[in-house]
């Protein structure tokens, strides 16, 4: 770790091989960061825990193609390009970028609030192909991130 790391600093898990849905409430480890997942069309889709700063503890990760893959997260179809995103806690902030598979940005997507803990968005970029949906949320106390490898293939309007 490099000198001018703080103390706190640690290297989150890479584990996510089985795309398990995170839960809240007495098993959630108040030491891991909120999770933050994507529902389209009654499927909740999953993806890799990027950076973050919770209870204390912050953590950088490698960039979002390299953390994809280095979790093992699969890509999911989506069925529609509306989307909603669930979060952990309540956000303050909340960002969607679409980049490519290669991490390239195609576009920031401006999520609506829909209530403390959920924003909709719609994809801006709906061709076939392989997206990176990149998710931030700034809350009081901290900030969390996630990678979400999703498939556009012929999606429902």
């Amino acid at each position: 770790m490099p000198p001018s790391a703080p103390s706190n600093a640690v290297t989150p898990s890479t584990s996510n091989t089985t795309n398990e849905v995170p839960t809240f409430g007495s098993n959630h480890d108040d030491d891991a960061p909120p999770k933050i997942t994507i529902e389209d069309s009654g499927q909740v889709l999953v993806g890799a825990q990027g950076s973050y700063c919770y209870n204390g503890t912050c953590a950088d990760t490698i960039g979002p193609v390299d953390l994809v893959i280095t979790d093992h997260v699969n890509y999911q179809t989506l069925k529609s390009a509306a989307f909603t995103v669930q979060l952990g806690v309540e956000a303050t902030d909340v960002t969607v970028d679409q980049l490519t598979s290669k991490g390239e940005p195609v576009c920031s997507i401006i999520p609506t609030k829909v209530s403390a803990t959920t924003y909709s968005g719609t994809l801006c970029n709906t061709d076939n192909g392989n997206y990176l949906l990149s998710v931030g949320e700034q809350f009081s106390g901290g900030d969390s991130s996630m990678v979400i490898p999703v498939i556009v293939d012929s999606l429902q309007q």
